[in-house]
Parts: structure tokens; C-alpha cells; sequence
């Protein structure tokens, strides 16, 4: 509130100062225009108190412009340039003393002092960023062509095209595209989590088995639109079996059980409604089938058998014949 009453306020000041700078315009303009049509050019040449009044009048216009100029750029140095006419002028119309010539000569040598060793350029906001404008030219970066991205992100592409490219597509182009290159980065990030489970069985690194499943089933189940069936269902029935299978050798036979029994309900599930549309997913644009990962069988619950017979756990197996049974 506060904020906008200083703005509403600056602004109504900026009019004034406008307007009164446009009323000394005209004042000047006029005033010129008078004076150069009332000038008696025999009383010009032939009386010197004539020719002051004349001179004090010129000076008076003057004044007069560069204070307009003092109120539209506010510059200091507009303000030096006001205050040396003013003095300059009462010097040299004016008839002074000898004591108040000599003020007005220290006075005009001290101005000139400000401005050539005190004055600071870059307290003006407006001249400095003129200034600096006439320097300035468009050079893109010889790196990035102006894109604002180093080599290293530019050289990653999806379907042929960088991150810098794919954002200046049109809406209806961009969606359908980077839809794609989601589906197409799930599926590999699937067969990479599948490659770090391979090595962490056969380590026996089963926590850091147990943690990235646990990652890989919420972020897929965080694609998902809702909790209507969806073919990473089938995926995520598949990954419970080997979660089951880190439990298992971790000596938790509960939370193995757990894992199971959530395979058992996401297959069952899928199974009833099977839905291979990405429209299932969030985030994406087209309605066309896709199956990002879809050699887990004709069902999801013999893509959990499939993978069970991967595991060649019998404890496994015995445990899933008595959820089976139960």
C-alpha cells in the first residue's frame, strides 16, 4: 500500500515538474520571439544601458532552457551548468563591485573544480546509462550463440533437438514433443534402474537395492493421472517383487510379505482394466498407446511371475504361493 502511494506520488511529481517545464518552454519561446521583434537595433548600437537590459534578457532565456533541461534529465551536471549561467550572468549584466566580481570569479572557478575532480558520472543514472550505451554492441557469445546455455546442455539432445530448441517450438508443436522425450527418458531411466538392481543382487548391496526401489516405484507412481489402472502399474507390480526380494535378504520377512501382497493388488488391478494410453499419465498431451516398458508378459500378474522366476529365490517363491493360497 505504502509502495504504491510512493509511486502514485512520484509520478503526480513527475507530471508537475513536466508541466512546469513546458510552461517555461513557452515562456522562453516567446520571450525570444518578442525580443528579437521589440530589439531597437539603433538603441542596440548606440546605448549601452539598452544593449544590457538586452543582454540580461538573453541571459534570462537561457537560464531559462537549461533549467527545462536541469528538469528532464536530472543530471548533476545539468545543475552545475544552471548555477554557472546564473552567476555568469549576474557578473557580466549586473553592475557589481570589485569584491563581488571576485566572489563570482571563485564561485565560477569552484563549480568548474566540482566538475572536472568531484563530480561523479555514475550518480547520474541517465547520462551514465547513455554513456555506457554508446559503448555497448550485440555480441553473442561465441560459446552459445546467445542461448544462454553452456556447450554442455546444448549438445544434449532429444529427438534431435537441444533443450534451447525444444523451448522455442510453438505450444501445439512443443507438447506433443516433449511428451515424447518424457515417455522416451521414463523408459530409459527404467532400464538403468533395472541395471543398478543387477549389480546391487549380485553385490549383495541390498539396502542400496531396497533404496532405489523405493525411488523408482514413487516416482513412477507419481506419473500417474489419478489412481485409475495404468500400465506402469504393471511396471510397479514388477519392481515390488524385487523390493519383496531385498527385504527378503535383509532377514525382513514382514516387509517382504508387505511388498508382495502390493505386487499381488497392482497386478490384480491392472489386470481388470488394463489401459496402455499414455492419457493414464500426467503431463502429457497425445492419447495414442504406448508402452514404455512392455516385455513383461501379456499381464501384469505374469510379469510378477516373471520376475519372481528371475529372482531364483525359493523362500520367494514359497511366500508368494501362500499370499496366493491365502
Amino acid at each position: 500500500m505504502n509502495s504504491d502511494f510512493r509511486d502514485k506520488l512520484s509520478n503526480a511529481a513527475t507530471a508537475v515538474e513536466i508541466t512546469l517545464g513546458m510552461v517555461i518552454l513557452i515562456a522562453c519561446i516567446v520571450s525570444g520571439i518578442g525580443m528579437v521583434a521589440m530589439t531597437d537595433m539603433n538603441k542596440l548600437f548606440g546605448d549601452p544601458a539598452y544593449l544590457q537590459a538586452r543582454m540580461s534578457s538573453a541571459c534570462l532565456i537561457i537560464i531559462g532552457i537549461e533549467l527545462i533541461k536541469m528538469i528532464t534529465s536530472y543530471t548533476i551536471d545539468s545543475v552545475v551548468d544552471v548555477m554557472l549561467l546564473a552567476i555568469a550572468r549576474q557578473m557580466i549584466v549586473e553592475h557589481t563591485s570589485p569584491i563581488e566580481n571576485l566572489i563570482a570569479v571563485l564561485s565560477i572557478g569552484i563549480l568548474f573544480v566540482i566538475r572536472k575532480y568531484l563530480y561523479i558520472s555514475r550518480l547520474d543514472r541517465r547520462r551514465s546509462k547513455k554513456e555506457i550505451e554508446e559503448y555497448l554492441s550485440q555480441c553473442p557469445c561465441p560459446a552459445c550463440q546467445g542461448r544462454r546455455l553452456r556447450p554442455e546442455a546444448l549438445a544434449v539432445t532429444v529427438g534431435g533437438l537441444s533443450i534451447f530448441e525444444a523451448t522455442e517450438l510453438p505450444v501445439d508443436e512443443a507438447l506433443p514433443f516433449l511428451s515424447d522425450a518424457l515417455m522416451t527418458r521414463v523408459a530409459s531411466l527404467i532400464r538403468v534402474a533395472i541395471g543398478y538392481l543387477n549389480v546391487y543382487f549380485k553385490g549383495n548391496d541390498c539396502a542400496q537395492a531396497q533404496a532405489l526401489l523405493e525411488w523408482i516405484l514413487g516416482m513412477l507412481s507419481g506419473l500417474k493421472n489419478g489412481d485409475s489402472p495404468c500400465f506402469l502399474d504393471k511396471i510397479n507390480a514388477a519392481f515390488c517383487v524385487c523390493l519383496a526380494q531385498a527385504h527378503l535378504l535383509r532377514g525382513d520377512g514382514d516387509s517382504a510379505r508387505d511388498a508382495l501382497m502390493r505386487a499381488k493388488a497392482l497386478a490384480e488391478t491392472f489386470d481388470a482394466r488394463p489401459d496402455y494410453s499414455v492419457g493414464a499419465l500426467r503431463f502429457l498431451s497425445d492419447a495414442e498407446p504406448a508402452g514404455i516398458y512392455d516385455n513383461l508378459g501379456d499381464t501384469a500378474m505374469e510379469g510378477v511371475r516373471k520376475m519372481m522366476a528371475s529372482l531364483e529365490s525359493a523362500e520367494l517363491e514359497q511366500m508368494w504361493e501362500a499370499i496366493q493360497n491365502a
